[in-house]
């Protein structure tokens, strides 16, 4: 007896990994950037029906901006894990293989703990976001990284916060105050010489600029 095509699919792989071996089939070549129009387009088809499960298994990490910020060497994720990635690959085909070598580091990523942050207070980055805080209590913030790059992780504990990368220990501004626990000395003190560098940078810039001005 033959199986329906439904039988099938749920038997078969993920989309995604179909997607990886042939792009050529779904796309007419091996391109990132045709591959994350695919899925916004994807994505906004879910929304319009309003499907909520990953069927075709193509939901892509939330916090894999973050995690391409932090492995390609960018200070922030706000141009997205496609665009950091092909502006640090040698071509869209590069790059399409640089996305899946990133998603995979993912799935298999271990964290170190360098400290915890024991009932930090949050605050309002801008005026008008005030009206948001205090936001949901947290209790603990886990600062970890996970490879020799740049940067840490913050892992909040809460939705609403998300996991975030920070590349300097400043950056981390939505926090007034907590306790720290220290658990690995020779990352913590890594993370504070890099930002104790970042801010000389940004003094002897600031000196530079009011001698110019």
């Amino acid at each position: 007896m033959m199986e329906s095509p439904k039988t099938a699919m749920s038997q078969s792989a993920p989309l995604i990994e179909a997607i990886r071996q042939r792009p050529g089939m779904y796309f007419g070549s091996k391109s990132l950037t045709a591959f994350h129009h695919f899925l916004c387009g994807y994505r906004l088809a879910c929304d319009v029906h309003q499907i909520k499960d990953d069927r075709l298994g193509l939901e892509i990490p939330s916090d894999f901006n973050e995690w391409v910020a932090y492995r390609a060497r960018f200070q922030e994720s706000t141009s997205g894990w496609c665009k950091m990635i092909v502006a640090t690959s040698k071509s869209d085909e590069e790059a399409f293989d640089r996305f899946f070598e990133l998603l995979k580091e993912h799935s298999m990523r271990r964290p170190r703990l360098v400290a915890e942050i024991e009932d930090p207070v949050s605050v309002p980055l801008m005026e008008e976001d005030a009206k948001n805080f205090p936001g949901p209590p947290l209790t603990r913030v886990q600062i970890v990284t996970y490879t020799h790059d740049p940067g840490f992780f913050a892992l909040y504990g809460s939705e609403e916060w998300g996991d975030r990368f920070y590349p300097f220990l400043s950056w981390m501004c939505e926090l007034s105050s907590g306790d720290w626990v220290i658990h690995d000395e020779e990352a913590y003190r890594e993370l504070l010489r890099a930002n104790e560098e970042w801010e000389r940078e940004m003094n002897g810039s600031r000196h530079v600029g009011g001698l110019e001005s």
